[in-house]
């Protein structure tokens, strides 16, 4: 008899986790509407075009249509919609977007100094949604640095080279003596997720008074370090860092480099945990 019961009670337990998979899995392929992934980028002049990332249905038929700036009042034109990483029930999906069309000078007038944290997608049934994308500057101008030599020769760009790992390795020559004071970015969202070194040394970004001989080359190193949890790995990241020097006579400057971390590997779509009703990340 309670060798009945106990089988009885062990078919319940697996009646009901069956159950609740179930629902789990309806809900999760059930995805109504794309999911945007949030983007931290920049667009430097020389730049026509981005690509935004989402993740859909596997094997649905793409619903969008068009993609327009409602903060700047502009449509830029959609150039191609591919498929990224595929999984059994969805796709990570990319779509390009060119920004400059038509006369190059005014839509870059246009579009100089603009930040986008809202994109509006219109799908083929009609449907407008505003979605949270993060945070896109357009074409800033490099007047916001009041140095005297900007990009100089004083501190020279060498190369730049990036690992499996996700770290960015750029190197730089000093053409004179100088201070690095500081290695500075826009997005204070990654605060305490990116590492920075310089020639392996770990480094606080903001107070560094680093010494470089003249002809000394030296790199700078920058990695995300990200919890299995945190859903900031799931964003999208294309920002420059700036490295801000001084010279032993008082001249200040800056040289950049670029980091492009997309986190593009099956485990993205862990992402939708965070989604909540409306289609955006939590």
């Amino acid at each position: 008899m309670n060798i009945k019961r106990k089988y009885i009670i062990i078919g319940i337990l697996v009646w009901i986790m069956s159950w609740v998979g179930n629902a789990y899995y309806f809900k999760m392929v059930n995805l109504k509407e794309p999911l945007f992934l949030k983007h931290y980028l920049e667009v430097k002049e020389g730049m026509s075009t981005i690509s935004l990332y989402y993740i859909d249905l596997a094997n649905r038929d793409d619903k969008i249509v068009s993609i327009y700036f409602p903060e700047i009042e502009y449509r830029p034109v959609i150039l191609n919609k591919s498929s990224r990483i595929y999984s059994r029930n969805y796709e990570l999906k990319s779509i390009e977007l060119n920004l400059v069309q038509g006369d190059t000078k005014d839509v870059l007038d246009r579009l100089k100094n603009t930040i986008i944290t809202k994109i509006e997608v219109e799908y083929k049934n009609g449907v407008k949604r505003v979605i949270d994308i993060g945070r896109i500057y357009l074409f800033e101008d490099t007047e916001k640095y009041d140095f005297t030599n900007l990009n100089s020769d004083i501190l020279r760009f060498r190369a730049i080279s990036s690992s499996t790992d996700g770290r960015t390795i750029a190197t730089f020559k000093a053409n004179d003596n100088l201070k690095i004071n500081r290695l500075n970015y826009k997005f204070t969202e990654v605060d305490g997720l990116l590492r920075l070194k310089i020639n392996g040394k770990l480094v606080d970004r903001s107070d560094l008074s680093m010494t470089i001989a003249k002809d000394e080359e030296f790199n700078v190193e920058a990695q995300f370090e990200f919890s299995k949890e945190d859903k900031m790995r799931y964003n999208v990241y294309n920002f420059l860092v700036d490295v801000e020097y001084e010279t032993l006579d008082g001249k200040k400057g800056v040289n950049s480099f670029m980091i492009d971390n997309q986190f593009m590997n099956s485990d993205i779509f862990n992402v939708l945990k965070y989604v909540r009703n409306g289609g955006n990340i939590r």
